[in-house]
């Protein structure tokens, strides 16, 4: 009959509670139980173990294929910004030109399927921050400042030298290991 690893578990503290009940005096019946028990606790942590080493796999692909796609989403927007550059030369070179109402010069073109023209627009390149007078720098908010974060290593060290540090306590946890 397989079980659940949760329910070997809490099968095995259940033959240790009637072990410490009978004044840890070990019953065949009990020593058999706790062989069965520790059996399929072994046969269940090997199945969890190649389930753990299957999503760490799966996380690191996955990890790699986001780096991936980052690098291809960036080649993708330079060959696009690329052939822009190139059209809208070209447009200069090759398309008709007109004046707008407002006196801006307009290039055009068409195809067969699509009808290609310029639009001016203008952008501010600051060239040497240092030089521009300060009349026309701003104060840029500034996110709040984090609060103090605590030097963990300083507080463990003297807690295990014995001293008393309000508002903090050592746990103890344990790690998994793989091989």
């Amino acid at each position: 009959m397989s079980q659940s690893l949760f329910n070997i578990t809490l099968e095995k503290r259940l033959l240790l509670e009637q072990i410490e009940a009978n004044d840890g005096e070990l019953t065949e019946e009990l020593a058999e139980a706790l062989a069965i028990n520790q059996d399929d606790f072994l046969e269940k942590s090997e199945g969890y173990a190649y389930i753990i080493q299957k999503l760490n796999a799966d996380i690191e692909a996955g990890q790699k294929e986001i780096e991936r796609i980052g690098l291809y989403v960036a080649s993708k927007q330079k060959a696009k910004a690329r052939l822009e550059e190139t059209l809208i030369y070209s447009l200069k070179l090759f398309g008709s030109q007109r004046q707008t109402k407002t006196g801006n010069t307009v290039y055009e073109a068409q195809s067969g399927f699509f009808k290609f023209s310029t639009k001016k627009s203008e952008s501010l390149e600051i060239e040497d921050l240092e030089e521009v007078p300060e009349i026309y720098l701003v104060d840029v908010p500034q996110p709040p400042k984090p609060p103090d974060r605590p030097d963990k290593d300083a507080i463990k060290r003297d807690l295990k030298l014995g001293k008393e540090v309000p508002g903090v306590r050592i746990v103890e946890k344990y790690s998994l290991t793989l091989k």
